[in-house]
């Protein structure tokens, strides 16, 4: 009996480890109590909701005031809550990397790191541990930033699915970002190339699959001859332009248009090859996960994450949806494009290379060490 008391104060495995969801539960106390103890982490919570408040408070003010006057029917809601959302996205993957970036680093230079690593935890443990209170850090600025998410809510245009769905993807998006820390954090030597190294992943899923696209498209031109939309000459009735439907004078030129007998040449891009670049990119995930149903016709009146998920499914659509007449028919004359979900692959493309990162990480911390690099400390 009290050989069974003894393992449930201390649960350790028959191999002489600590079980592996007590190491963890270990590590992240240890870690996220680190954090707490830590004032510029209130300091930074400070900061982080003041600047979400301060931008809350421009978007409303630069938009609400011209509901009456907008030919969209008014409806300034969706923008403004997907331009607060826009900035919380971006802002938190500006400060995401710093949770992570320096928590293995940091210990390996302190000369902490050997003394847990002589322990019973694991590599895994270690890092899964880290990672995890890394994560909760990162996510608390993002319950900080909620109240400001749900005014813009509160002010309508929005599904309460939508809201829910745009937060689940910035979570997850938390989650790979400080992942990407944690893991770069275990295989440099120096805190600064750990930093540098994060942030540059962290442009690479953000900038760099849209350099990635813009490079690929250049690949992806092709010389075709086709038709041309022959717009009317006549200006639109007094009723259609001052109809307080957003797509009146869009209808109408679609009804009173017609593609050309003659023909040009034009240049086209097949996007529909290489849209799958773009589905990695954090703003693309959190656009396309709530997206609304294409249509080529869409008149979007400036929404952010909208006109990325609009974009997205042009891109996936190809020429024949983007350049109307091409092949003789407008776009209300077209079938329905073939296009898809794209953020399941970008989840996967993120999980993939965040896998090979994380494995590296735990050979980069096994014991004993064989080989040190040049500068690495151990003790």
């Amino acid at each position: 009996m009290s050989q069974a008391l003894d393992t449930e104060r201390n649960p350790v495995g028959v191999d002489g480890t600590l079980g592996f969801k007590a190491g963890i539960r270990t590590v992240f106390k240890m870690e996220l109590m680190q954090r707490l103890r830590s004032g510029s982490w209130y300091w930074m919570m400070g900061v982080w909701f003041v600047i979400i408040g301060l931008v809350t408070w421009a978007v409303i003010a630069s938009f609400r005031p011209y509901d009456e006057y907008s030919m969209f029917g008014g409806q300034s809601g969706q923008l403004v809550f997907e331009t607060v959302l826009f900035f919380v996205l971006l802002f938190a993957l500006l400060i995401s990397p710093a949770f992570a970036a320096n928590t293995i680093t940091g210990d390996r230079q302190n000369g902490t790191l050997a003394i847990i690593q002589n322990t019973l935890l694991t590599p895994w443990q270690i890092i899964l541990g880290k990672w995890l209170a890394a994560w909760v850090s990162a996510l608390a600025f993002l319950v900080v930033a909620l109240p400001f998410i749900v005014l813009s809510f509160a002010l309508g245009g929005v599904d309460f699915s939508r809201m829910l769905l745009f937060i689940l993807m910035l979570g997850f998006e938390l989650l790979v970002m400080t992942g990407l820390g944690v893991a770069v954090s275990s295989v440099s030597v120096r805190s600064l190339f750990a930093v540098l190294g994060t942030y540059l992943l962290v442009a690479l899923f953000s900038v760099g699959t849209l350099i990635g696209f813009g490079l690929s498209a250049q690949l992806s031109q092709e010389e075709v001859s086709g038709r041309y939309m022959d717009a009317p000459i006549m200006e639109p009735p007094a009723e259609v332009l001052n109809s307080s439907d957003g797509k009146a004078i869009n209808d109408w030129y679609n009804e009173n248009s017609q593609c050309s007998t003659a023909t040009q040449t034009t240049n086209i891009v097949h996007t529909e090859r290489i849209a799958w670049i773009l589905a990695a990119n954090p703003f693309v995930m959190v656009a396309d996960i709530a997206r609304e149903p294409y249509d080529v016709n869409t008149v979007t009146n400036g929404e952010l994450f909208t006109g990325i998920s609009q974009l997205m499914r042009s891109a996936q659509a190809g020429p024949e949806y983007q350049h109307e007449c091409l092949n003789g028919k407008k776009f209300s004359e077209l079938p329905d494009p073939q296009v898809f979900p794209s953020w399941p692959i970008g989840m996967a493309i993120q999980v993939i290379f965040l896998g090979g990162l994380m494995t590296a990480a735990r050979n980069r911390l096994k014991t004993p060490v064989k080989k040190l690099s040049p500068g690495m400390r151990v003790a």
